[in-house]
């Protein structure tokens, strides 16, 4: 069985499991509500009774129970202004409660809301290869693409030479280069919204990673660059460092080691779910549910990024975040926070600290673009 089959079969698994004990979570928080017009002091219980219904509504989604994530997070909502003002539930707030979790026991009795859905991330093509990595130069004057050509292919490239976009599109459609390096001046290109035509947007060499070269650096050719999708813009004369740096990035063939990610909750079925996620995006995972260990992980692991809940019992994440920001050696360390919080003030908070916030549910999809985003980010500042 390879690998991905293998994730595919435990993203099932924790799912089939968190199913099984959704009924008595949801049991566990009524039974709290009940004991809330008995005690004399029941600040405490109110607390433990948010946590329960943050981690329902945090999670729940993630699973398939996307209406039990929904009416979790309202109740949570009611619950957050009693909690951070120390105020006692009137009966009326507490039979909402009692209400609510009833149909959040009828919901758990009909099943996910999407039984067929499985994870979707989908883990980028790999290209780490021996093979000579294959560019087209696109430059209208011969001897500045001739010395282009031979630049490159003094690093190993294996690079042709055309003069103009039409003979691109004349090329065989497979196998496709690598990347290609394009003079925005050519003639057969349009200042425009874009800078390319409708018949080469719509050929199969468009797909490939481009890098726009100009002698022009003003605000106009740059946009233009943007509008033309461009991978990198760079100024003729070219550097030819830091167009090695921008090839070898695009192209996905510099020798790095995976990136390793941290995933920091009290929920394990959830912290599980999102390392397998990233683990199909061929990123190395530590799950962590004790915030206490997370030093000691950092030291062990040595992760290039911490996904980290915000919400633990007796504990913030952004308190978690200040304790690594101590340290020098974590002080770069990015940091994605994960919360259903939607107080925006909360959310900048987090800022100060972290790099990013994801509102839970959080499609697999968007974790993982989210994540490998931030660590090419990092290691291209490195």
């Amino acid at each position: 069985m390879d690998e991905r089959k293998d994730i595919q079969q435990q993203l099932a698994l924790l799912r089939a499991r968190y199913a099984s004990h959704l009924d008595t979570r949801i049991a566990q928080v009524s039974a709290n509500i009940n004991t809330l017009e008995t005690l004399p002091d029941p600040d405490s219980k109110l607390e433990e009774i948010f946590r329960q219904l943050h981690s329902l509504s945090g999670s729940a989604g993630t699973f398939g129970f996307h209406r039990i994530s929904e009416q979790s997070r309202q109740l949570e909502l009611i619950l957050k202004e009693h909690v951070s003002q120390h105020t006692r539930l009137d009966s009326k707030a507490v039979d909402y409660l009692k209400h609510g979790l009833r149909n959040l026991q009828h919901l758990a009795s009909q099943g996910a809301d999407d039984v067929a859905a499985a994870a979707t991330a989908t883990a980028p093509a790999t290209a780490h290869t021996n093979q000579a990595r294959q560019v087209i130069v696109v430059e209208h004057e011969p001897h500045a693409g001739q010395a282009l050509c031979q630049q490159l292919e003094l690093h190993g490239f294996d690079a042709r030479l055309f003069t103009t976009l039409s003979e691109v599109m004349q090329m065989p459609p497979q196998p496709l280069p690598d990347a290609m390096l394009i003079d925005i001046s050519l003639p057969d290109t349009h200042q425009s919204h874009s800078c390319f035509t409708d018949d080469f947007l719509q050929s199969p060499v468009a797909s490939v990673p481009r890098i726009i070269i100009s002698s022009r650096t003003d605000w106009e050719t740059r946009l233009s660059a943007v509008r033309c999708d461009a991978a990198a813009f760079l100024e003729k004369p070219v550097d030819e460092s830091l167009l090695l740096v921008q090839l070898d990035r695009i192209t996905h063939h510099v020798a790095q080691a995976p990136g390793r990610i941290l995933v920091v909750d009290d929920s394990y079925e959830l912290a599980q779910h999102y390392a397998l996620v990233l683990r199909t995006a061929h990123l190395q995972t530590e799950v962590l549910t004790e915030p206490s260990a997370i030093l000691d992980t950092m030291h062990s692991f040595k992760p290039d990024l911490v996904l980290l809940d915000y919400y633990f019992p007796g504990i913030s994440g952004l308190e978690i975040a200040r304790v690594l920001r101590q340290h020098a050696r974590y002080f770069s360390t990015p940091v994605i926070f994960l919360s259903t919080e939607i107080d925006r003030d909360i959310q900048i908070q987090t800022l100060q600290q972290g790099d990013d916030f994801l509102e839970k549910p959080v499609l697999d999809d968007h974790l993982v673009s989210a994540v490998t985003a931030r660590i090419e980010r990092m290691r291209a500042l490195s």
